[in-house]
């Protein structure tokens, strides 16, 4: 039973992907404007979850509220260059890149949390770094003929900076639950994911203007649909924790989500992947494992 509600939560968080893909390729100038609505989403589930679950509430401090603005600018940042990043660029490429922010998050953790740094986490860092040299894009040795992965400029530097601002995020929440003793953590996120919403909103509206309403109208169903699966990949990953510890689901997940990213991509997506990009590919699967164990 635990490993079905992993396989339907990495599929939830997999489907989220692919409505951002597909909102580009429909709105390509929605981008601020869907993960606005994606942000909504999110913060809206985790008001319910708040009001409608057993979990002992904190006492609410106004102190926290910086660390709840500060996490939500960083991430509607990095979420907008998510957005850019999966547009212009391999899909499962980019998806396994971008869960390398673990790596930040990590080594942030070991240096200035003194936190234990086991030997399996230090094999994940050099596989990674193995796993980005392998997936990069030039390749000299290139057939003629053969399809040329869509690495640009652009890819680069806004996957990048999502990796870079994705583990700040992760490192203010993570200051926060300690300031505060995990008292206040939901209460954060709330405001976090409001704050998130309010900036992509603004921003959108003042970059798209009069055409502001029918990019959201042809958004609309792509954002419900991510929204939906957000809100399931929460739900769902919150009944596996009652089932089996994080220290297993979590890697776990992470394989079976960079599998079936994998799968689209080459099947549907029609992706043209190196032989060495695909070694990269299970390289970084396995040291996102490393380093969730």
């Amino acid at each position: 039973m635990p490993y079905l509600v992993i396989l339907l939560a990495s599929t939830t968080h997999f489907l989220e992907s692919v409505m951002l893909k597909k909102s580009n390729k429909k709105t390509p100038n929605g981008g601020f404007l869907f993960m606005g609505m994606i942000s909504l989403f999110a913060m809206l589930f985790a008001v319910a979850m708040y009001v409608f679950t057993d979990a002992e509430k904190g006492d609410f401090t106004p102190e926290v509220i910086p660390y709840a603005l500060i996490a939500g600018a960083l991430y509607c940042a990095s979420s907008f260059l998510t957005y850019i990043a999966v547009a212009c660029g391999p899909f499962a490429i980019t998806m396994l890149i971008l869960s390398y922010s673990i790596v930040i998050t990590c080594g942030y953790g070991i240096i200035f949390l003194n936190e234990p740094a086991s030997i399996l986490t230090i094999i994940g860092f050099i596989i990674i770094a193995v796993s980005l040299f392998l997936v990069r894009g030039k390749d000299d040795e290139k057939k003629e003929g053969e399809e040329k992965p869509k690495i640009s400029f652009k890819w680069i530097i806004c996957t990048a900076l999502s990796v870079v601002l994705s583990a700040l995020y992760g490192i203010v929440i993570r200051e926060q639950q300690i300031r505060f003793n995990d008292t206040v953590s939901r209460e954060c996120m709330i405001i976090c994911l409001g704050f998130s919403a309010l900036i992509l909103f603004v921003v959108g509206i003042v970059r798209s203007k009069k055409e502001s309403l029918t990019i959201l109208k042809n958004c609309a169903p792509y954002a419900v649909a991510a929204g939906a699966a957000n809100g399931a990949t929460n739900l769902l990953s919150i009944v596996l924790n009652t089932m089996m510890a994080i220290s297993i689901s979590s890697p776990t997940r992470s394989v079976v989500k960079t599998a079936i990213t994998f799968a689209y991509s080459y099947f549907i997506l029609k992706e043209k992947f190196l032989p060495r990009q695909v070694v990269g590919i299970v390289l970084g699967v396995i040291a996102t494992v490393l380093l969730n164990i």
